[in-house]
């Protein structure tokens, strides 16, 4: 004997190709002109010495021939 359900399934909607996304909420990236000067002066610095010792520690590093390989 089969019982009857009375739920009914509703699939998830899936999310179209084009959907618009949304708009900005809580706790995302404000855009790079959003921010004050001095914050921007600060990353900026902050980000070069980051990319500066970074180069700098691989250049220092020993090389072996079996790196090549």
């Amino acid at each position: 004997m089969q019982r009857r359900s009375d739920r009914t399934w509703i699939p998830a909607r899936q999310p179209g190709l084009f959907d618009t996304p949304p708009g900005p909420t809580a706790g995302t990236m404000p855009s790079w002109e959003a921010l004050p000067q001095q914050t921007r002066r600060t990353l900026t610095g902050l980000v070069t010495r980051l990319l500066v010792e970074h180069v700098n520690a691989r250049v220092s590093e020993p090389r072996s021939n079996a790196d090549e390989l």
